[in-house]
Parts: C-alpha cells; structure tokens; sequence
C-alpha cells in the first residue's frame, strides 16, 4: 500500500467540524477502510464502505473535541489527513 498526497485524491470537509465530516474521493474504487484515531494512536472510529461510492459522510458528533487523525485506505492507496472537531 502506497502513502500518497491525501490533497490530490481527498478532500474533507468542513475542517475544522462540530461532528459530521464529509469526505470526497477522486480516485475510482470499490471498497474503502476509514479510521479514525486519536493522537495517541488509538482508533476511536472506523467504517468500510463496498459500494464505490465516492462521497462519504462520518458523523464523529460522539468524540471528544480536538486534533484528530483520518485514514482512508482505497485500493493500494493510503491517505492520512488531521481533522479537528470543535
């Protein structure tokens, strides 16, 4: 699996959120792993999606405020971006 420029393939949004993130894919595929996890490593939400679909949203309204890390995993592709929650 290949880290790559999460900017180029993914866009999230609203950054900074009160809860709902939207996510935006630009790469083609058929299943994506999401987590995300605290700042010290620990996975505090995870989703895996089949459809191909290409807009996902995560409602993150039950965690605590602050720096987040979103990992999203397509196909051989890796990306890895910071949210925070407000």
């Amino acid at each position: 699996i290949a880290d790559v420029d999460a900017s180029s393939y993914l866009n999230v949004f609203p950054n900074p959120s009160d809860g709902i993130i939207f996510l935006k894919m630009n790469i083609p595929m058929d299943k994506v792993n999401i987590s995300v996890s605290n700042l010290v490593g620990q996975i505090v939400y995870s989703k895996s999606e089949n459809s191909g679909t290409q807009d996902i949203s995560l409602d993150l309204s039950h965690l605590n405020k602050g720096f987040y890390f979103l990992e999203v995993t397509a196909g051989n592709k890796k990306m890895i971006g910071r949210i925070l929650l407000q």
